[in-house]
C-alpha cells in the first residue's frame, strides 16, 4: 500500500511547482507584451511616415509632368469614390496636358492613428500634405509630429520642405520645381 500511495503522490504537481510556473509565466508575460506594444506602436508611426512619403512623390510626379499645383486647389479630402478630385488628380487623369499618371497606386484616406490626409495646393508650385486634427490625433500627436518631422526634415535644412504642427494637424510644406 505505501508503494501506491507514493507513486499517486509523485504523478502530480505541488502546489509550489505550480506557483513557481505560473510566476515565471506572468514575468515572461512582462517581459513580451512591453515589447511588443512599442513595435506595434513604432510600425503606425512608421506607416504615416511611409503615407507622407508616397504623397509627396505623388505630388512631385504630377508636378513634373503637369508643371502646376492649382488644379489641386479643390481637394478638400480624401476620397475613393470614382469622379473625385483626388481620383481625377492622382489615378484616373485630370485632364491637365502632360497628365501621365497613376501617380497614386491607391489613395489611402486615413492614417493608422485616425485623422484624415488632405492636399492644399498653395500656388502653381507650393503645396501642404496635412493629416488630421490634435484632437483627431490625440495622444499620438506629438510622436507622430516628431517622426514626420525627422523622417522629412531631420536635420532642418529645409531641402525637403518644412513640417510642422498644430491645432489643424499635422503640416508638410515643399515647394515643388520643375526638373
Amino acid at each position: 500500500m505505501k508503494r501506491t500511495f507514493r507513486a499517486a503522490r509523485r504523478a502530480g504537481f505541488s502546489l509550489i511547482e505550480i506557483v513557481v510556473a505560473l510566476a515565471v509565466i506572468v514575468i515572461l508575460i512582462g517581459i513580451v507584451v512591453p515589447s511588443v506594444a512599442r513595435q506595434i506602436d513604432k510600425a503606425k508611426v512608421d506607416s504615416v511616415v511611409e503615407d507622407f512619403r508616397a504623397l509627396e512623390l505623388c505630388l512631385t510626379q504630377y508636378y513634373a509632368d503637369v508643371g502646376n499645383l492649382t488644379p489641386l486647389n479643390d481637394i478638400g479630402g480624401f476620397t475613393t469614390t470614382p469622379g473625385q478630385p483626388t481620383v481625377r488628380h492622382f489615378l484616373t487623369g485630370d485632364g491637365q496636358p502632360n497628365w501621365d499618371g497613376p501617380y497614386l497606386q491607391r489613395i489611402k484616406i486615413n492614417s493608422t492613428f485616425g485623422g484624415t490626409y488632405d492636399i492644399d495646393a498653395l500656388s502653381s508650385k507650393e503645396a501642404t500634405i496635412d493629416l488630421g486634427t490634435q484632437a483627431q490625433l490625440g495622444g499620438n500627436y506629438q510622436v507622430v509630429l516628431e517622426a514626420v518631422n525627422d523622417a522629412l526634415d531631420g536635420d532642418n535644412d529645409l531641402t525637403r520642405g518644412a513640417v510642422w504642427g498644430d491645432a489643424n494637424g499635422i503640416h508638410f510644406g515643399y515647394n515643388y520645381y520643375r526638373p
